[in-house]
């Protein structure tokens, strides 16, 4: 569905954070205060400008789980402004007009998800059903992000683990969801295994889930799951792109391809300026 407005994403002022807590106890563990974390908060420029707030969510009695695989150097890498460094996520996107860039980071200590929405590990699930999960499912979604959701940004959620469903320890390092399978937030949730190989493989995970943040699909995948007004649009974004072979297209599933076909990158672009669902 098209509009005509050509407003772009609001850019929300960077938000001032106070000490609300107590400190002292994350740096005994070995983890960084939450201000250790602000040097990630900047601009990235360019033509089209999507604003990030990223959210560290720490289990309770797990005060330093998430930080101490998150540094905040390796925030400020991957999420950083630079489009040359291949560890970054907008040097996948350098392609195109948008800049991701990072308007705020928020510590959460002691958060336990809904119920609905973990596994009996308290893993958070990836819905297996499409890119909607059954009813339980989306409650308890809209529960969390009505919680903790900043407007005018892509929400970004470093939470401890994502649940492997049926691939098991080579389950989903993370997944994104738009305005439009996300009843309205732009969101993503990551894993702390994201860098597990390398900053530059996390790189590439994390531009695929704002890929999907900005209404793009699975390169190649089956878009019978999608609300029916939208399949049409997965078909043609999930098509072949000839000369980009599937492999290297940064929507595949569980790829490591950092290529965006013209037609991805226009309705990401389109998305990103509020121009389109």
């Amino acid at each position: 569905m098209t509009g005509s407005r050509s407003t772009r994403w609001p850019l929300v002022a960077v938000l001032a954070f106070a000490a609300m807590w107590n400190v002292a106890p994350a740096r005994a563990q070995g983890c960084e205060p939450e201000s250790a974390y602000q040097q990630a908060v900047g601009s990235a420029g360019g033509d089209v400008p999507v604003p990030i707030v990223i959210h560290i969510m720490e289990r309770p009695g797990k005060a330093c789980e998430v930080r101490q695989r998150w540094t905040s150097e390796q925030v400020k890498i991957v999420f950083g402004p630079g489009t040359i460094d291949p560890r970054g996520v907008n040097s996948v996107w350098s392609g195109t007009s948008i800049r991701f860039s990072v308007r705020g980071v928020e510590l959460h200590d002691d958060q336990t998800p809904p119920g609905d929405m973990v596994d009996a590990q308290r893993n958070i699930k990836v819905p297996l059903t499409g890119p909607r999960g059954d009813d339980t499912y989306e409650a308890a979604f809209t529960a969390l992000v009505d919680k903790f959701h900043r407007d005018g940004s892509v929400n970004v959620y470093l939470w401890r683990r994502i649940s492997g469903g049926p691939l098991g320890d080579d389950g989903p390092l993370g997944f994104g969801r738009s305005k439009r399978t996300g009843n309205g937030k732009a969101t993503v949730f990551l894993d702390i295994r994201c860098f597990q190989g390398s900053l530059r493989a996390c790189a590439t995970v994390v531009a695929h889930e704002f890929g999907h943040t900005l209404g793009l699909y699975h390169a190649g995948g089956s878009c019978d799951k999608v609300d029916p007004e939208f399949r049409d649009l997965c078909k043609s974004l999930a098509a072949p792109c000839p000369p980009v072979k599937l492999a290297a297209r940064l929507m595949k599933t569980q790829g490591t391809g950092r290529a965006l076909c013209p037609l991805e990158g226009k309705q990401a672009e389109c998305v990103a300026k509020n121009q389109c669902r």
